[in-house]
């Protein structure tokens, strides 16, 4: 009975999160002139060549695209999601 009561509220807080609009954040694949130059990373070692973006075969759009605002719109999101999850698990409302 337990475990129902959980599952069934981790479905419900699951539910929340992904809401009716699966994915409710504008993103634009990239189509660039040329691919050199580089992604800037957090810190320049983890900085990565632009040209990982360039159309292939295999993956016509293999980079995608945020804006700053979806971005932190996002993340505000996604540490609430892990808040709530976090509660519910924790039985705390």
């Amino acid at each position: 009975m337990g475990r129902t009561v959980v599952g069934f509220t981790f479905g419900l807080i699951l539910s929340a999160c992904l809401g009716a609009n699966l994915f409710p954040f504008k993103y634009y694949t990239l189509e660039a002139k040329t691919y050199d130059g580089k992604l800037l990373g957090p810190t320049s070692d983890q900085d990565l060549l632009l040209s990982m973006c360039s159309p292939g075969e295999a993956d016509k759009a293999p980079c995608m695209v945020i804006f700053t605002s979806e971005f932190l719109r996002l993340k505000d999101a996604y540490k609430k999601c892990q808040v709530d999850l976090d509660a519910s698990q924790r039985g705390i409302e």
